[in-house]
């Protein structure tokens, strides 16, 4: 089985991207900052969200939460926001990520077919053949 994570130089970059991008929405609304954070991590989820990729995913929703949570500390003159209370916050705006791209024989249901180039094994989607056609 092949294992495909997302680069940690990526996610930090994304991250960053974030960060610099909150601080200048940190006064806008809630619900206006919470919908471009479910549609930024949703973009983000559907491009790295693989099988064997959860805990990455994991890892930048969590980051995530805790970037918000700081530009959130630097908007009021209260400096400590307990998780308690904003919890509930982050699990309405954020979605938890779940494998959206699994393994393409789950996806397509690929059969191995050994009918083809004179008995060897090919693992695919079944084609037309000669016999379907004539």
């Amino acid at each position: 089985m092949v294992w495909r994570q997302t680069a940690n130089k990526r996610m930090v970059a994304k991250l960053k991207q974030i960060k610099q991008k909150l601080r200048r929405r940190m006064h806008e609304p809630m619900e206006q900052i919470g919908a471009w954070l479910r549609s930024v991590s949703q973009g983000f989820y559907q491009y790295h969200a693989v099988p064997g990729n959860l805990r990455a995913m994991n890892a930048f929703r969590h980051r995530l939460r805790r970037l918000w949570r700081g530009t959130l500390r630097h908007r009021s003159q209260r400096p400590s926001v307990s998780w308690r209370r904003i919890g509930p916050l982050f699990d309405r705006w954020l979605p938890a990520p779940r494998v959206l791209h699994p393994y393409p024989d789950a996806r397509f249901d690929a059969t191995a077919r050994t009918d083809l180039c004179g008995g060897c094994r090919v693992t695919g989607i079944p084609t037309a053949t000669v016999e379907a056609i004539g």
